[in-house]
């Protein structure tokens, strides 16, 4: 796990971060979509930026359809 020194985001900064609502980071947690870790007595979630910046990625990738055949 990382260090303590602040290095770790809580779900509310992760939601703002992702522009989305905090449920859905948990779920998102809850599912291994965005790895957290666990910590303290309440088991409260927190999140490397860098994981989150991979899981922006993964979530952002362009896929391009095909284009529908012509008859």
């Amino acid at each position: 796990m990382p260090s303590s020194n602040g290095s770790l985001l809580t779900v509310t900064q992760v939601a703002e971060r992702l522009n989305a609502h905090p449920h859905s980071v948990r779920r998102w947690a809850d599912s291994g979509l965005l790895h957290c870790y666990r910590i303290g007595f309440r088991g409260d979630r927190r999140f490397r930026p860098n994981d989150v910046d991979e899981f922006l990625v993964s979530r952002t990738k362009v896929h391009y359809a095909e284009p529908a055949p012509v008859d």
